[in-house]
């Protein structure tokens, strides 16, 4: 979901009011694209901008670039932040990443927040988004993460750490539910690049989140995904990156968006807003 369209008066707003250049990256879709074409597309964009932006032709200092993106996108931004971080390829690498409600784990689909009730504006499921990402038929017994054996959910568990995630969402559900439970094997096996950190890109260990740079984190309260921003943010805070965490309690999935149009949203302007002023004092 999304294209460069959908997303041109984000991208757009984001340039004139901060006064950066953005590009855009018509990165190649699933399923027709599976993983990892589209984040392949984009690291390739990112590594041409790092290495020839300061010519005439983009005008841009490489020694200023920030790598962003939200959802999907976030996913992808912090995963190649981490390319740079840990297999450098030239002289430059991104001096922010700034991640907006980013997918940063698929193992834990029993996180608080995907157990509560959310709004949802922007309605998908787990496993019809995995079954098109990777090309296999992924069930919806994922969301009782089926999709992984008991050794695996102990072996991964200390990534994905619920003690990061703030107390007053851990009211009803105030540890994991299902780690002595074993899954499925077909879907073990359908699902195993969920393991993979360019899948979920928490799954590293601290020393590899300690090379990554200066992170912005926007996490909204209505989101499945709002537990492993807090998650992602205490484990880099930890390791010594520099994090800005804005948490949105009552807004929904996918709204920094709403920015123009009938269907506007004071808050999501808020949001742009504190996003320009992160990147004007820090890149």
């Amino acid at each position: 979901m999304g294209s460069v369209d959908t997303h041109n008066s984000l991208t757009s707003g984001l340039a004139r009011l901060a006064n950066v250049v953005v590009i855009s990256v018509d990165y190649r879709l699933a399923p027709e694209n599976p993983f990892p074409a589209g984040l392949d597309d984009c690291y390739t964009v990112t590594k041409h901008i790092l290495e020839h932006g300061s010519s005439a032709k983009y005008r841009i200092d490489t020694n200023r670039v920030a790598i962003a993106g939200d959802s999907a996108g976030g996913n992808f931004a912090a995963v190649i932040a981490m390319r740079f971080a840990n297999n450098p390829v030239s002289e430059y690498k991104p001096r922010l990443q700034i991640l907006i409600y980013p997918v940063l784990q698929l193992v834990d689909m029993m996180l608080p927040s995907y157990m509560g009730n959310h709004y949802e504006f922007f309605r998908y499921t787990v496993d019809h988004t995995l079954t098109n990402y990777f090309n296999k038929p992924i069930d919806k017994s994922v969301y009782a993460n089926n999709h992984l054996s008991v050794q695996q959910k102990k072996q991964y568990r200390k990534y994905v750490d619920w003690t990061l995630i703030p107390s007053k969402y851990r009211t009803v559900y105030k540890r994991p539910l299902t780690d002595d439970k074993e899954g499925d094997p077909e879907l073990i096996e359908n699902a195993k690049q969920v393991l993979n950190p360019e899948v979920s890109p928490l799954l590293v260990d601290d020393e590899q989140l300690a090379k990554l740079p200066s992170t912005y984190i926007v996490s909204v309260g209505h989101d499945r995904l709002r537990d492993e921003a807090f998650i992602y943010e205490g484990r880099l805070k930890r390791t010594g990156v520099s994090v800005v965490h804005n948490h949105y309690e009552n807004i929904f999935h996918g709204s920094i968006g709403f920015i123009n149009g009938p269907f506007a949203l004071d808050i999501s302007q808020r949001m742009v807003d504190d996003v320009v002023k992160y990147i004007k004092e820090n890149l």
